[in-house]
């Protein structure tokens, strides 16, 4: 039976207190991904590049179970209350983001299915305000405060997922992606001012052997520019080639497949858009337009096609 409400029994708790400055672009706010470069080494995690937990039962940093690079952390549920929890938070108070959206991304694997649920909460500085739920019977829900609704998509034991919040702050609404496909959109938060940490934490559903998640590849950062398919911070003819190869793609497609307008289709809107928002690049020469690509030849045409005026016809008399 799910418990959506009413007390949980945290057994193992990652938390990350998230510090959002401002960015420039769509550049990173902040990335972990637990590898010796950044200061990690295997074993107990606490203390640990400003990660917190317990000696008893510790979450580790465990190398061979990454998804990139060679380490990740490892919380194990064992069924004891806050058992295996870790903790990283900034300062008191938390300081809040001064943009309207952010992308909250992250790797997980969870090792067994029928043995635990696992949660995924963003807090700002006094309750939560996004959940999602990956239940022992292998569902997944999404929510706020302790509340949520299944969402029809399931995980699967041993695989890794990158589970992607989008928050907008300034509707306080909040979209989730498992494996770049959407799962909740427009979600109500409880919360709406801050991002001020990151819970990730087992309720106690312990049966025949503990269960462990894995965690891995952390990145918070804002949302690409306009026209930009391919968040490298420039609109160039890169994108213009992506939003090509998905050229009157009528649903499904997404940010990364060159829908900018967000109406899952890619056509001579996107392309508009693409072309208000393309990058001049000032070591192209004195001020002087950089020839066109093909692409961009393309899709100019293509749009100029579809908005040109329209001639009536009278029926002669």
């Amino acid at each position: 039976m799910n418990r959506l409400s009413g007390t949980i029994a945290v057994v193992a708790v990652l938390t990350v207190g998230l510090i959002l400055a401002a960015s420039a672009g769509a550049a990173p706010i902040y990335t972990c991904g637990f590898e010796p470069s950044e200061g990690f080494a295997p074993g107990n995690l606490n203390g640990q590049g400003g990660w917190f937990g317990p000696v008893a039962s510790p979450t580790v940093v465990e190398a061979g179970q990454a998804y990139d690079g060679v380490q990740a952390v490892q919380a194990t549920a064992n069924g004891s209350y806050r058992e295996g929890y870790v903790s990283w938070k900034m300062g008191t108070p938390a300081v809040a983001t001064s943009e309207p959206e952010v992308i909250v991304s992250q790797r997980i694997m969870i090792t067994h299915v029928n043995e635990a649920d696992w949660l995924l909460v963003l807090w700002d500085e006094t309750k939560n305000s996004v959940l999602v739920w990956f239940t022992y019977e292998g569902n997944i829900l999404v929510g706020a405060g302790e509340s949520g609704r299944d969402t029809g998509a399931n995980w699967e034991a041993g695989l890794w997922y990158n589970v992607k919040f989008a928050l907008d702050y300034s509707s306080a609404t909040f979209d989730v992606y498992v494996d770049e496909n959407l799962i909740a959109e427009n979600e109500a938060m409880t919360a709406a001012s801050s991002l001020a940490q990151l819970d990730v934490f087992c309720d106690e559903y312990i049966s025949s052997e503990p269960a462990s998640l894995y965690y891995d590849s952390l990145v918070v950062s804002l949302p690409p520019g306009l026209g930009d398919a391919n968040d490298d911070g420039v609109v160039d003819d890169a994108d213009a080639s992506i939003l090509g190869a998905h050229w009157h793609q009528t649903s499904g497609a997404n940010w990364e497949d060159g829908d900018f307008n967000n109406d899952h289709a890619v056509d001579d809107k996107d392309a508009a858009i693409l072309a208000m928002h393309w990058t001049f690049d000032p070591g192209e020469g004195n001020g002087t337009v950089p020839e066109p690509s093909a692409p961009v030849l393309l899709l100019g045409a293509a749009t100029a096609w579809l908005a040109r005026p329209r001639r009536r016809c009278h029926r002669a008399g």
